[in-house]
């Protein structure tokens, strides 16, 4: 938990989870000039493989951006967008190397937790979990510093990603729907509308 396994390029290398109790791996893979030097200035390697991180849900929230550029199109802007996550995510892992570990905002590490499983239904006490606090702290704390319960945040933020798909890709709302958690492209219309004040085809059309 809270740990990171950085390989060097060309390192052979083998990994699984137990089959009773598996897990999930976030990864990519990256290359480029200076990656060398930065993992060197990280002090990871072959030797020191395996680093603790101070926010794994920030480094779990620029994973699936890198993820979500990429399965967007293949454009030079979405591969620069891919590669700025890949980087910002790299140097954030050299930063925690040198220097003291520092407690992140709970408000904070929650909202990064959530933008990283924009499908999936998440409870606040797995969230509160997550940031360490009681489920009633956690509540109080997040609705001072968002205005907003976790759930409706949340739920504002799948319709945000939802509304930027049906603006910049041609995906059915069916499609787009399902990938923000909503397996009823009905009741995903729904609730969109309750935000925005339009359906979604509605505001597609507007938005082009």
């Amino acid at each position: 938990e809270d740990q990171v396994l950085v390989i060097p390029p060309h390192e052979p290398h083998a990994y699984g989870a137990d089959l009773d109790d598996p897990w999930t791996i976030w990864w990519f893979h990256v290359r480029g000039t200076d990656l060398n030097e930065l993992l060197a200035h990280a002090g990871v390697g072959t030797r020191r493989p395996v680093v603790t991180v101070a926010n794994p849900q920030r480094l779990t929230s620029l994973i699936d951006e890198v993820a979500y550029r990429l399965e967007r199109d293949d454009s030079e802007s979405a591969l620069i967008a891919a590669a700025g996550a890949a980087w910002h995510a790299l140097a954030l892992i050299a930063v925690d190397q040198t220097t003291a570990p520092t407690r992140p905002d709970p408000a904070a590490q929650a909202i990064e937790y959530l933008q990283a499983r924009i499908g999936a239904k998440v409870t606040v006490k797995e969230v509160s979990d997550a940031v360490g606090l009681s489920p009633s702290r956690f509540t109080a704390v997040f609705r001072r510093a968002t205005g907003y319960a976790m759930v409706e945040y949340h739920t504002r933020l799948r319709l945000a990603r939802g509304a930027h798909l049906l603006a910049v890709t041609d995906l059915p709302i069916s499609v787009i729907a399902h990938r923000v958690g909503y397996p009823d492209a009905f009741y995903f219309s729904r609730r969109f509308h309750a935000i925005y004040g339009q359906a979604p085809s509605e505001y597609r059309q507007a938005v082009r």
